[in-house]
């Protein structure tokens, strides 16, 4: 789609996104029906109670979860009714998983297809920038002030990164967390000391399960 001054805006659907948002406002619908059979019970059991209380309170959850277009409650003979707009609920879930990218590049330059793409390699750098901030191979606190310290205090934490992000990839079908698998790795100890003029070397030869799958997987050799 273009729009003024030569602004493109790509339109696209995440199918699994979609059906996330669905189930989730599925899940909302039910939780207003789970509330309003407990309201009707506790009028039942309590004659004197305010059915325009329990009007309200369930009213207040619809708002809270953004359900106003769809369901609507009334009630008649302290007993409360639920009406749901089929209709509304289609004509809302028709932008389930739906976003727009925008660039200015004109689609001669670049097809809709390569900018959509460059924009999620633009979510990964983002992540890894956040990464590098938070996680294991953590930017900050910095303890150097001049400026090629600095520049080399950032490029061991982008090494770091680099390594630690190939290691997780490729151990990514064994569903470990990246703090796990480091922490196993870290517990493998290499030993070296001198006896009698000599130096021995020692390297584990047992190892734990879990960090003899993920040495096989990195295909390293401990010897």
């Amino acid at each position: 789609m273009q729009g003024e001054g030569g602004v493109r805006y790509i339109l696209r659907k995440n199918p699994t996104r979609s059906k996330e948002i669905k189930a989730n406002r599925a899940s909302k619908i039910a939780s207003i029906k789970n509330l309003l059979r407990t309201q009707n019970l506790y009028l039942k059991g309590h004659k004197k109670a305010n059915p325009t209380i329990a009007l309200k309170k369930v009213d207040a959850k619809i708002s809270k979860l953004k359900l106003n277009k769809i369901i609507t409650i009334s009630h008649a003979e302290r007993t409360l009714s639920i009406a749901i707009n089929k209709v509304a609920q289609e004509e809302e879930g028709k932008l389930d998983g739906c976003y727009v990218v925008k660039t200015n590049i004109p689609k001669e330059s670049v097809s809709a297809q390569l900018a959509h793409d460059r924009y999620k390699d633009l979510a990964k750098v983002e992540f890894a920038f956040r990464t590098l901030k938070t996680t294991i191979e953590e930017i900050r606190p910095i303890y150097v002030r001049k400026e090629k310290r600095t520049r080399g205090h950032v490029l061991v934490a982008m090494l770091a990164y680099m390594i630690v992000k190939y290691i997780t990839d490729e151990l990514a079908e064994l569903n470990y967390t990246r703090k796990f698998i480091i922490e196993s790795l870290d517990k493998i100890q290499y030993l070296q000391y001198q006896y009698e003029g000599k130096v021995i070397q020692i390297i584990p030869q047992t190892l734990l399960p879990n960090q003899t799958e993920i040495i096989n997987k990195l295909k390293l050799n401990l010897k």
